[in-house]
């Protein structure tokens, strides 16, 4: 009788190709969010990412629930306060060059924002990036005590 499922791969191949869906991976996240941001940029309005922006946060979640579910934080990055402090730079400083951006393009000046909602808005950022990693540090931590223990039985 034959096994279902038997890969046809060796150790070294199977690396190889999880490399590969990892860099597929990337590029959909860099693409999708790329679409989104210049889609919002040029029309100015959110009717035009709608679609775009539920598969790229359906496509977030579901990595970040999977992470979680096999007590994985990240291949590069240690799953620390510190970490989050850094990493929550990243979507407050590019909320600010998107508005700074959109300011830059806009010819009506109605349609600009002053200097202060842009730092109100990256502070913002900063604050719910930071919020929402400490929620996922703390789930990851719990996960992985519980699937270190049940390695300990």
């Amino acid at each position: 009788m034959r096994k279902r499922n038997q890969s046809q791969l060796d150790e070294m191949q199977q690396g190889k190709l999880l490399k590969i869906h990892s860099n597929g991976m990337n590029l959909c996240y860099a693409g999708l969010l790329a679409a989104i941001l210049i889609q919002w940029l040029v029309k100015r309005d959110f009717s035009s990412i709608i679609g775009e922006g539920i598969v790229f946060f359906i496509l977030v979640i579901y990595v970040a629930c999977a992470y979680l579910y096999e007590g994985i934080w990240d291949s590069r990055l240690k799953p620390s306060m510190k970490t989050n402090l850094l990493v929550s730079l990243i979507p407050a400083v590019a909320v600010g060059i998107l508005l700074f951006v959109r300011n830059a393009l806009s010819a009506d000046m109605q349609d600009t924002v002053s200097i202060s909602i842009i730092l109100l808005a990256m502070v913002a950022a900063y604050i719910l990036c930071l919020v929402i990693l400490s929620m996922l540090l703390w789930l990851y931590k719990r996960r992985r005590n519980r699937l270190d223990e049940q390695e300990d039985c």
